[in-house]
């Protein structure tokens, strides 16, 4: 079985490195920076090299908008782009079952501006992230059928000062939901 995780960011790679070490799972793990942009490019080297995966999956940490607490984690099944929030992204598989199926809003810049936050929360979106709709546009492109996108909560949306973001939560909960799921694989 072959499974690869992208992250955005070094320590998002690191909890997932340290789930698939302590199941014994194979997988690659892999980190393509933050943004859309360098989800792309990353996504596009690892996929398009002819190699399959049966799953693919993407995990990071988010922001919420309806005021989840920070480690709190969601499957998210649909994705739009901030700035062109009609276009609606499908596909994911809910492959994190115990955990509540949501909607994500990438976008490409934090913002505090307090109108900004409600207009992207008026989206209907649960949480927001820099990545997802992206993840979602690679996947569809390179035909991968098997791809989920996890997220734990680290900050509320509209928080752009990361010293005030429980990214320790987030980190943490992303390894523990990565192992859940590799554990049920093993069986």
């Amino acid at each position: 079985m072959k499974i690869l995780f992208i992250t955005a960011e070094q320590p998002e790679a690191e909890a997932c490195l340290r789930a698939c070490r302590e199941t014994g799972v194979d997988a690659r793990v892999v980190f393509s920076g933050m943004g859309a942009e360098a989800t792309e490019s990353k996504m596009a080297e690892m996929l398009s090299s002819g190699e399959k995966y049966d799953y693919v999956i993407d995990a990071g940490i988010a922001g919420t908008f309806d005021g989840s607490p920070s480690g709190a984690a969601f499957n998210v099944i649909e994705e739009r782009h901030g700035e062109a929030p009609d276009t609606i992204l499908t596909g994911a598989k809910p492959l994190f079952g115990w955990l509540p199926c949501v909607s994500g809003l990438t976008i490409q810049v934090m913002t505090e501006d307090a109108g900004e936050v409600e207009r992207r929360k008026a989206l209907g979106a649960q949480v927001e992230s820099m990545e997802g709709a992206s993840f979602f546009q690679m996947c569809h492109k390179y035909g991968v059928e098997n791809f989920a996108e996890l997220r734990t909560i680290s900050n509320a949306v509209g928080e752009s000062d990361r010293s005030r973001w429980d990214t320790g939560a987030g980190i943490e909960s992303i390894y523990v939901n990565c192992r859940r799921f590799l554990e049920g694989l093993k069986k």
